[in-house]
């Protein structure tokens, strides 16, 4: 899966010259919006009438964790727009799509801190400038 994933990765950097997910976001048309949904969940993505929208909790707005959250978010507006509502699919389904928007996230970030700083970051405490924490850790 990383390899279909890192395939994807450089694809969005063909169209954006960026791995930043709000760059990316922007360059899909995808709108992304701060909203209160006190602090639960951090994002969500939806699709209405052929319009994508990610929203981020409020909270996030001067938060490095927008980055991670946008990012995650961003995979799912790219490769679960058939699905309507987390409510109409499976447990091991949405267990499934969790994980690869994780994997997804990661792989994004760590390419944006490489972008950034010169070299591939190898550890969640680099990416940490991401809002990555401790627990993606099995996703590096």
């Amino acid at each position: 899966m990383k390899e279909n994933i890192r395939v994807a990765i450089t694809s969005l950097y063909g169209l954006a010259n960026t791995y930043d997910p709000f760059v990316i976001a922007e360059l899909l048309n995808i709108d992304i919006y701060y909203v209160d949904f006190n602090k639960k969940p951090l994002g969500h993505c939806s699709t209405m009438l052929k319009e994508t929208v990610i929203t981020l909790d409020q909270s996030l707005k001067d938060s490095n964790q927008r980055f991670m959250v946008c990012a995650h978010e961003l995979f799912h507006a790219i490769n679960h727009q058939e699905y309507a509502s987390y409510y109409s699919i499976s447990k091991n389904t949405k267990s499934k799509m969790e994980h690869e928007a994780n994997e997804f996230a990661i792989e994004l970030l760590k390419m944006m801190y490489s972008e950034e700083f010169g070299y591939v970051a190898k550890s969640y405490k680099e990416l940490g400038v991401y809002g990555v924490s401790e627990e993606m850790l099995e996703y590096m």
